[in-house]
């Protein structure tokens, strides 16, 4: 574990669990699933919070399905899988992130191409 919420290098403002997930059905995601809506944060934290500042980080594409334009879609993580450094990824994540930080409203970027962005792979 990180231990993200107790350490102050972290700036969590909002974590969402399997509990906040809310349930949908897709047949493109195998039927039934559990999602996790962003609506929850923007409804609570309007003033500060929305589509134009959240990015939402996962492995898991049907997470971000009621918010897709806010999905940022990384490789899953695998213990011990060959030849794979996952604190790359993290490392390039972290290039993208604070790329766009200054950006007022993030709506016109295709997370997707993430990599794309800073000409990674």
């Amino acid at each position: 574990m990180m231990d993200m919420l107790s350490n102050e290098e972290y700036r969590i403002c909002a974590l969402m669990d399997q509990r906040a997930m809310i349930t949908m059905y897709d047949p493109k995601y195998g039927g039934v699933f559990g999602s996790k809506p962003l609506q929850l944060i923007w409804s609570r934290y309007a003033d500060f919070y929305g589509p134009h500042n959240t990015i939402m980080v996962d492995d898991a594409k049907r997470n971000f399905v009621t918010s897709p334009q806010n999905g940022l879609k990384i490789s899953a993580f695998r213990r011990g899988a060959a030849g794979r450094d996952a604190d790359a990824e993290l490392a390039e994540l972290e290039r993208y992130v604070l790329a766009i930080a200054e950006l007022d409203d993030f709506t016109h970027l295709k997370h997707k191409n993430w990599k794309r962005y800073l000409n990674i792979k």
